[in-house]
């Protein structure tokens, strides 16, 4: 969300009437009157200080006060974890399947071979396929 505000002499000030500094701090700010008068005449629907009362109306509308609107914030931050968590667990039981699949088939083969040079191939496949990949049995965590 882009704010509209910015701290200025310890208030909130509109930020469009303020130069920012190096720090993103404001520098200075011009007065309500001074951006009234000098910048808008008597256009209020364009003026910087009526974009933050028009913002400022629409969080009022919700009907939140800022401590529940940061409730909320936090309560959906945990249910994000909670989701990926869950995300990774069934990625983990996938790779676990595809993993100990992997396995049976080079066993299958192995027992399947008839001559050293077969045996030796399934062997260099079942390394390179442990090199690259981590087996986990089932039942034990990753």
């Amino acid at each position: 969300m882009e704010r509209l505000t910015i701290k200025y002499e310890g208030l909130f000030t509109p930020k469009k009437a303020c130069t920012i500094d190096r720090f993103g701090e404001a520098d200075d700010c011009d007065s309500c009157d001074v951006i009234c008068d000098s910048t808008h005449g008597s256009d209020c629907a364009n003026c910087v200080i009526q974009e933050c009362f028009t913002r400022l109306g629409e969080y009022e509308n919700t009907g939140l006060t800022p401590p529940e609107i940061m409730e909320l914030k936090e309560r959906d931050t945990a249910k994000d974890l909670k989701d990926l968590e869950k995300e990774n667990v069934a990625k983990d039981e996938l790779r676990k399947s595809f993993v100990n699949h992997i396995a049976d088939i080079l066993i299958g083969l192995n027992g399947a071979a008839k001559t050293e040079a077969e045996k030796e191939l399934v062997f260099r496949i079942a390394v390179t396929v442990k090199d690259n990949i981590e087996f986990i049995p089932d039942g034990e965590e990753s």
